[in-house]
């Protein structure tokens, strides 16, 4: 806490949303008790996609190649719509989810290029680090940037105060993460310069 990440990345989505060309989409990874939502910062950036001014384009991709997503925002669905995708959905697995959505952002990524900014990732849920460990995977072409954030020695020293050197669940999440984080550490960084990432 307190080295400048959030600022960092703050400028970064200032200088990208400046050239009018990007589709930025935010989450909050939150401290969730319990069992907590799945995909819950993935959830708010699309949401927020959907609620853009060209965010019709998302809800109809979603409705073609990721119908399960649209079930988790009912607000951009009426009833009927609901009802039907519902019924079409049953039995849907979580590994299909995950191919879903990273096949539904590459289809949108041809036309758009994508960031998904997530924020504070040592609160992830693990189903959004599942998705992650998808994307980093994934050997199609993708105008797609994945940017987190994230205060590991906080996590870590909260969870040797309180449980007396760490539960269990939290180091295998916190394995996960690595694993995941690894691949993903080719980001570019942009210097307040005024350096833009080219969307071709």
């Amino acid at each position: 806490a307190g080295i400048g990440k959030t600022t960092l990345v703050d400028a970064l989505v200032t200088n990208l949303a400046s050239t009018r060309l990007w589709w930025i989409g935010r989450g909050q990874c939150i401290d969730q008790y319990g069992a907590g939502e799945a995909y819950l910062p993935l959830l708010e950036a699309l949401g927020q996609w959907c609620r853009g001014p060209e965010g019709h384009h998302l809800v109809a991709l979603l409705r073609q190649q990721a119908p399960h997503w649209l079930l988790q925002m009912p607000a951009f669905l009426s009833p009927t719509e609901y009802d039907e995708i519902q019924r079409r959905c049953s039995g849907t697995t979580r590994d299909r989810m995950l191919r879903e959505l990273t096949e539904s952002l590459e289809t949108l990524s041809a036309t758009y290029p994508l960031l998904v900014v997530l924020e504070d990732l040592h609160w992830s849920d693990t189903a959004t680090l599942d998705w992650l460990g998808s994307v980093a995977r994934r050997r199609m072409p993708a105008r797609l940037v994945v940017l987190g954030n994230i205060g590991l020695l906080r996590r870590i020293g909260t969870e040797v105060c309180e449980q007396g050197g760490g539960s269990t669940e939290f180091w295998v999440a916190y394995t996960q993460l690595m694993m995941v984080i690894a691949p993903l550490l080719l980001i570019a960084i942009f210097s307040h310069a005024g350096r833009t990432l080219s969307p071709v």
